[in-house]
């Protein structure tokens, strides 16, 4: 299959999706320490909620702190926001009614906890979905999830904010790839039960494209856009690659997240399961600056 310039080897996505899978089954290599950085972060929501009596505090904490994993290494904003302490000290801002009551006072929580860096813009979005869970849905983001029938497809289609939407009234950060992520944890973690969440498909972000290029399961011809990429090519791809083989999608997300996360950036090569398979490394410099797939080989050991 080609799609402007963009050639998808289905043989090989298979072999790389079966070979990650069959490694963190097997706790081998990359998987010996375990995955999925942001349990403690979900347990300690959970804890917090039930201490309180509040159920809706979990389900807001999570659909609000899911518009901030971007633009950051997700195991290092889960290790930043997980102790116990600091949430204690900053909880307020997972209340919707509480965050609205002082703007500048919750912004200034907001930094403090997060530490965003160059990730500002989801904080100055943190009081419109509030106004919006507040005003519409009770400040219960479950009344979303019945508004849409609890069907985790339409929960996205309603969810997501593409590119060309501009000025979107309704919840907003969440684009094609937060969106599958966020339900992925709602239906992992038994928050809720939703309608299709099992065909919502795989959150594709760069590590899982980078390595689909690095093993030329995916060849550029050139760089490409990342809208492309991510979202008209391997999201639907994927998402009916898991329905056909029979894999479960969180699992393949967290698998190659995981690859991508401790293999790729940290230049464990010799420990990943797609050594005898990668052919190069790929920076993320332009994907982070210009949302750009750039397939050139920057060095198998040298970070860029």
């Amino acid at each position: 299959m080609s799609v402007e310039n963009v050639v998808i080897n289905h043989e090989r996505i298979a072999e790389v999706i079966q070979t990650s899978l069959e490694a963190g089954r097997n706790h081998r290599l990359l998987f010996r320490e375990g995955y999925a950085p942001e349990r403690d972060f979900i347990q300690l929501i959970s804890k917090y909620s039930k201490a309180y009596g509040n159920e809706m505090f979990e389900h807001n904490a999570l659909f609000l702190n899911t518009s901030m994993v971007y633009g950051d290494s997700t195991a290092r904003l889960f290790r930043r926001i997980s102790d116990t302490s600091k949430f204690e000290k900053f909880a307020g801002i997972f209340e919707p009614e509480k965050a609205l009551q002082d703007e500048e006072k919750t912004i200034s929580a907001l930094l403090s906890f997060y530490q965003p860096g160059n990730n500002k813009n989801a904080i100055y979005e943190w009081g419109h979905n509030c106004e919006i869970l507040v005003a519409r849905y009770g400040g219960d983001i479950r009344n979303f999830f019945r508004e849409n029938e609890n069907d985790a497809l339409k929960i996205i289609d309603s969810l997501v904010v593409y590119p060309h939407k501009k000025g979107k009234e309704g919840l907003r950060r969440f684009g094609p790839k937060l969106s599958r992520l966020y339900l992925q944890w709602v239906t992992q973690y038994g928050l809720y039960r939703l309608k299709n969440a099992e065909k919502i498909g795989v959150p594709v972000d760069f590590q899982v494209a980078r390595l689909l290029i690095q093993t030329k399961g995916l060849v550029l011809e050139k760089p490409s856009r990342k809208h492309l990429v991510s979202e008209v090519i391997l999201t639907p791809f994927l998402a009916q690659m898991c329905i056909d083989n029979g894999w479960n999608p969180r699992e393949v997300s967290e698998v190659l997240w995981t690859i991508g996360e401790r293999g790729c950036n940290k230049a464990q090569h010799d420990n990943c399961p797609l050594e005898a398979i990668c052919t190069s490394l790929i920076s993320r410099k332009r994907y982070d600056k210009e949302g750009i797939f750039d397939p050139k080989d920057i060095g198998r050991y040298n970070i860029g």
